[in-house]
């Protein structure tokens, strides 16, 4: 059984899924907590929960957002496999569809974008941190996804020569 399991889900993958719901957790403390500064505003929470943030309750979204990078933290784990890569860029794809939405200014219930200036106002550290934390995470999981595929690529290029891979 427990060696059925370790070869299902290898340490790394564990450790990409923690890793995705540790991103996901402090994502959703920001935004959370930019919606609870003075009159906030739920611009940070709803972007980086897009697109569950859309279902129209900040509940969800704090929940979703976990859960949404613990997701693509799983593929992450799985990136070996050519499905975990499109599966990771179908999902990212449709996170930056939903936030290309809001940021766009299609409205919802929830959030007031003028909030965003009071949330400056009264705790900018909020907004600069959770940002900060949003577009690192970013930058990280698409240099980490170009450089799998590449490795990947010439594995299977040097395998299609004729060559054994090592």
């Amino acid at each position: 059984m427990i060696e059925s399991f370790s070869q299902r889900w290898p340490l790394s993958s564990c450790v990409a899924i923690g890793v995705g719901v540790l991103y996901g957790s402090v994502l959703a403390l920001f935004g959370f907590f930019s919606v609870l500064s003075g009159e906030g505003t739920c611009v940070p929470l709803a972007l980086f929960s897009a697109p569950f943030f859309y279902l129209g309750d900040a509940w969800i979204a704090v929940a979703a957002t976990p859960i949404l990078w613990g997701t693509v933290g799983f593929f992450f784990g799985r990136l070996r496999r050519r499905a975990a890569q499109w599966a990771l860029i179908l999902t990212l794809i449709c996170h930056y569809i939903g936030a290309a939405l809001l940021l766009s200014g299609v409205p919802t219930q929830l959030c007031d974008p003028e909030g965003m200036r009071k949330v400056w106002i009264l705790a900018p550290e909020l907004l600069v941190g959770g940002f900060g934390v949003y577009i690192a995470g970013q930058v990280v999981a698409w240099v980490v996804l170009v450089r799998v595929r590449r490795i990947a690529k010439a594995a299977r290029s040097k395998n299609s020569n004729g060559t054994q891979a090592r």
